[in-house]
């Protein structure tokens, strides 16, 4: 139960991040309304969520913003092949349209 509560808050983290960081700071007017927004954070949330699932992410250091259906990953992880897997992982959810894979490496 501790660990599923942990999770619970491990998420609930990284929606608030990536909700200020996705679409906050990226000049989002709002054109697409309220709809495309709240898509927009449902696909973060997913996104992390399966980021957080995948254990050979589990050391991972990954924020991700989504606007429009466009993804961007940030943050580190410790090999190109982490990177590839994380932007595999953002790719397979429903409603990204495309990756930007920004994520730096050790």
């Amino acid at each position: 139960m501790n660990s599923l509560l942990k999770f619970g808050a491990t998420l609930t983290l990284l929606a608030a991040m990536t909700a200020v960081s996705g679409c906050a700071g990226t000049g989002y007017s709002g054109t697409g309304g309220d709809t495309t927004v709240m898509e927009d954070l449902l696909t973060e949330r997913r996104i992390a969520r399966e980021i957080f699932k995948e254990t050979r992410l589990s050391g991972s250091n990954i924020y991700v913003g989504c606007l429009d259906g466009v993804v961007t990953l940030s943050g580190h992880v410790e090999t190109s092949v982490e990177a590839e897997l994380a932007e595999k992982v953002a790719r397979s959810i429903d409603g990204v349209t495309s990756v930007n894979n920004n994520l730096t490496t050790s």
